[in-house]
């Protein structure tokens, strides 16, 4: 949140040895305290309106009262810029890109829950006929409905890249810290980082009820509040009337969201059905917590060996949560491998390359000795040879990477009407069913965001990675926001295309309007909640885990 104090520019500006022009010019920002927030131009302009506008003291005061207002409810990708520019060279974070998936996976449960209310046209498959009784070709032939392009509209597809996601970056820090306890030699280091890995458990597990349930505690007290002063209409259950016929409803909503908590597989939330996949995650990440302990101590050819059995048991008994968290494990598992052979092959090639680079010089050297003498065939330095069998593996590695990428978005696409148009998902559904194939396609997405660069690049966008800051925010407040606009919003959009949008182009850029309206809305909102909210609930967490820590005596 940013604020900007303004009210005491007369006597800061009033103290100033340099003569000014007028009392409210801004001194400049070396010499100011009480203007750090605003860049010189925005100074400049402030002070602008001010003489124009004739203020005295106090009208100025009220005006960068206004102006703070302005910008504690602009979002925060918009004030963030423009008060704190990002600075240059900062180092990036490796996975940062993770985040911008968060965001873009907010985003497509965002479309789905609206879609899913407004347009059930775009839950079916592109089709091109022939149509049944009752189907029109306006219901199935839209761009939208086509193969990969329906993944924004697919929620629980987003769901499921979200839990693969969480399993990562739950489990990374503390994978990194069994690998080195497996290398270190020393048992007094090997302690210690088993202390280490112990601390870093203590505070996952402290801070993860309350960052996952509190916002959603005060997301629902917000929801009855609207739902008392009439915002919802008809669409939910209302509580009785009176005080304690609300507070009756609110602890229902609170009582079917506890009730699943140590359900893997989820459970059902009534009114705020969104909010169902949060006791999912908390019972999936005690879980995953408790596999870590688990596999800490063995080799890392058992723990791959331990990580695949647990997923295939999660997977075969269609616990897809589980299979999902468990997966994110063995992402970092595999990643952190990886980061370790290459930092081998690295150190090994730069030594081999040093190598030759001597022989070569000294080859050159004793050759200029003798007089210049011509090098023999067997003395002359050989070029590398052109490596056929690495330039094949190398085209493999990016066609089945891509290949995967291709699969896994055509899964995620998953229509939820009229699946028998789609021959392969119909199979697909047949033999594993709708979730695992989710899960399954989640797991091997996630696996291409690491192994495709051109594909992290895409979600390292400053906007998307600014979503995926957010992207817990919108996923709380959207489903409430959606039914309190969709009226407002259906009824705006009907005036400009039609109430009934006939015609394919017409309806398409209607829905799409409509869509772009109401995500604005819910970014918006999910950004004032994400500083009002989430921020307080992180910073309420880590104050639980210091206050409830003990300190070990050395």
């Amino acid at each position: 949140m940013y604020y900007i104090d303004l009210t005491n520019m007369h006597s800061l500006t009033r103290n100033r040895k340099v003569p000014r022009k007028h009392a409210y010019d801004c001194p400049p920002g070396s010499e100011s305290t009480a203007e750090d927030n605003l860049s010189r131009g925005q100074q400049q302009n402030l002070s602008f309106i001010a003489r124009r506008l004739s203020l005295d003291p106090s009208g100025y005061a009220v005006l960068a009262t206004a102006l703070n207002i302005l910008m504690f409810l602009l979002p925060t990708f918009i004030t963030a810029s423009q008060i704190h520019p990002p600075a240059v060279g900062r180092p990036r974070r490796k996975t940062l890109f993770l985040d911008g998936v968060r965001g873009i996976a907010a985003i497509m449960v965002t479309t789905y829950h609206h879609m899913n209310r407004t347009s059930y046209s775009y839950g079916r498959p592109y089709y091109l006929g022939p149509y049944g009784p009752g189907e029109d070709a306006q219901d199935f032939t839209s761009l939208a409905q086509l193969p990969i392009i329906r993944v924004f509209c697919s929620g629980g597809s987003g769901v499921a890249v979200f839990f693969v996601i969480s399993g990562y970056l739950l489990s990374v820090r503390p994978v990194q810290i069994i690998r080195q306890v497996e290398r270190e030699a020393d048992p007094s280091k090997r302690h210690s980082l088993l202390g280490t890995l112990v601390e870093t458990l203590f505070s996952s597990i402290i801070r993860r009820g309350v960052r996952l349930f509190l916002p959603c505690i005060i997301v629902t007290f917000i929801f009855e509040c609207m739902d008392a002063i009439g915002v919802f209409h008809d669409h939910f259950e209302h509580a009785a009337p009176g005080l304690w016929g609300y507070v009756l409803h609110f602890w229902h909503i609170l009582d079917t969201l506890f009730a699943a908590i140590f359900n893997v597989d989820g459970g059902k939330v009534d009114v705020l059905r969104q909010l169902w996949t949060v006791p999912t995650e908390f019972a999936c990440s005690m879980a995953l917590f408790v596999v870590i302990i688990g596999i800490s101590r063995l080799s890392t050819r058992g723990r791959v060996i331990c990580l695949t059995g647990l997923m295939g048991f999660a997977f075969y008994y269609d616990h897809n949560g589980l299979f999902a968290y468990i997966g994110g494990i063995f992402v970092a598992e595999i990643e952190e491998a990886f980061a370790d052979f290459r930092i081998v092959v690295s150190k090994d090639a730069d030594f081999r390359c040093h190598h030759q680079a001597k022989q070569q010089h000294e080859l050159l050297s004793t050759t200029a000795e003798k007089g210049g003498e011509s090098m023999r065939g067997d003395q002359r330095p050989i070029p590398a040879p052109f490596d056929m069998g690495a330039t094949w593996l190398a085209l493999f590695y990016k066609v089945f990477w891509n290949t995967l990428l291709l699969v896994s978005l055509y899964i995620f696409g998953w229509p939820f009407l009229r699946l028998e148009r789609e021959p392969l998902l119909f199979w697909a559904d047949s033999v594993l069913g709708r979730e695992r194939s989710r899960s399954l396609a989640a797991f091997a997405f996630v696996n291409c965001l690491f192994r495709l660069p051109w594909l992290q690049n895409m979600f390292q966008k400053p906007f998307a990675i600014y979503l995926g800051t957010i992207s817990f925010s919108i996923y709380c407040v959207h489903f409430s926001l959606i039914i309190a606009l969709e009226k407002g919003v259906s009824h705006h959009v009907g005036n400009i295309f039609g109430t009934r949008r006939l015609g394919h182009a017409n309806r398409f850029f209607a829905n799409t309007y409509e869509a772009a309206l109401m995500l604005c809305a819910v970014i918006w909102v999910g950004d004032l909640f994400w500083r009002l909210g989430d921020i307080p609930t992180i910073k309420l967490a880590r104050w639980i885990e210091q206050r409830s820590k003990v300190e070990c005596s050395s």
